[in-house]
């Protein structure tokens, strides 16, 4: 059975800004669900970018001055939000396929059948799973697995160490607190289904 719309996970650019999916809401008595005030387009994005943007941009505006509505947001600001939602979005998804490819790398290690059932295995693989998670930081996303650094992503375009970075920029550890100076890869990039993009000691060292 389908998630309902409002139990989806996600963001969702909402008066000016982007909020959780699950914290856009509108008052029941709002005008646009009582007298069907509301203009709206249906617009595709394929690899991040919008099919004619610009036209729906234009048609959305032009439906608005139709019925008389007054659009708080410039053609600028609404185009440019459109892509801040998508590079949201984008980023939110490569992270769950940066955190499943770490998992499924340690759980391979050294080419181990992912189906073994070895008793000892299983549980390293279960501890590792258990403890694996994101802390959220100003310039980069920390992965950490129990009491090491996996790494660091970068959350936006920008300098480090005198050095530019992309948004979704890989960079392994320099310790618990800071990223190393060299990336060593992007979430944006199919890679990630690559077992070589991921370095790791698996749960097979015992044997």
């Amino acid at each position: 059975m389908l998630k309902s719309f409002e139990n989806r996970d996600g963001w969702i650019w909402m008066n000016g800004k982007i909020i959780p999916w699950q914290d856009a809401n509108s008052h029941v008595i709002s005008q646009g669900l009582h007298y069907a005030s509301a203009v709206f387009e249906g617009e595709r994005a394929y690899n991040g970018k919008i099919f004619k943007s610009e036209e729906h941009t234009k048609r959305f505006f032009k439906s608005a001055e139709i019925i008389g509505m007054k659009i708080p947001f410039t053609h600028d600001q609404i185009n440019k939000a459109k892509y801040e939602l998508i590079n949201k979005m984008n980023y939110k998804n490569q992270m769950n396929v940066l955190m499943d490819g770490i998992r499924k790398s340690y759980a391979d290690w050294n080419g181990n059948p992912v189906d073994s059932k070895d008793e000892v295995r299983l549980n390293m693989i279960e501890r590792f799973n258990s403890t694996i998670r994101i802390d959220n930081g100003r310039k980069f996303d920390k992965i950490v697995t129990g009491t090491s650094v996996w790494g660091f992503v970068a959350k936006d375009d920008g300098m480090f160490k005198n050095m530019p970075m992309k948004k979704g920029d890989v960079f392994k550890p320099a310790g618990w607190r800071a990223p190393a100076k060299h990336k060593r890869g992007t979430i944006f990039t199919d890679d990630l289904m690559d077992a070589n993009f991921y370095s790791w000691t698996g749960p097979n060292y015992l044997k």
